[in-house]
């Protein structure tokens, strides 16, 4: 701990104190590190090509900030995640609907899986909250033609904006483009939320 002024300077010189020792006490050669984003490393980057110019560096960001950004950067993958916390948000809020989950899940896979909610600054989360989306696939759409064979629906019920509700998520879950797409999304996050890329909980 120290009250110094932390500037990209002291922080040079502390990193060249760190290199000097691991790499004479460990005898390795250390090639690369990373810099968070937060840091402002601009000033401390361009010290780096002048006195290291042979050592790579990485510059990354919060796990935050990558997530926000993957979803700006295409709107279908934005609107495939914002269909999923819909569905998500819907089934964990109807106690019935999970009843006839867990029936279908148990008939169809023969054990249980529970609904996962999605945190918007955790990448695992994602990743985790599309896959076990995906594998209830067919149990949610086994229980969405059941119902339409009713006379009646159980599902589509209540007041009028539970059954607007109702009626949106079953929309989403009869759609083709809606599983196509978080599958794709699912794709592109399970390198991430399998340990080989950003952690799921903080930064790279």
């Amino acid at each position: 701990m120290t009250h110094e002024r932390k500037t990209a300077d002291r922080l040079l010189h502390h990193m060249r104190e760190i290199l000097d020792s691991i790499q004479k006490e460990w005898g390795v050669k250390i090639v690369a590190f990373t810099l968070t984003r937060r840091a402002s490393p601009g000033k401390l980057t361009g010290s780096l090509r002048t006195n290291a110019p042979g050592l790579w560096y990485l510059i990354v960001m919060p796990i935050s900030l990558i997530v926000g950004d993957y979803f700006k950067a295409n709107p279908m993958f934005k609107h495939a995640a914002e269909q999923a916390t819909t569905l998500i948000n819907w089934l964990r809020s109807r106690t019935f609907m999970l009843s006839l989950l867990r029936s279908a899940q148990l008939d169809l896979y023969n054990r249980t899986m529970a609904i996962i909610r999605a945190i918007i600054t955790r990448w695992t989360a994602h990743y985790l909250a599309f896959a076990r989306l995906l594998e209830t696939r067919y149990a949610l759409n086994r229980i969405v033609s059941d119902d339409v064979a009713w006379d009646k629906s159980q599902l589509v019920s209540g007041k009028a904006a539970v059954k607007e509700h109702a009626s949106e998520a079953i929309a989403i879950i009869s759609s083709p483009s809606f599983w196509f797409n978080i599958a794709r999304c699912q794709s592109h996050a399970s390198p991430k939320g399998s340990g080989k890329g950003p952690s799921g909980n903080g930064e790279s």
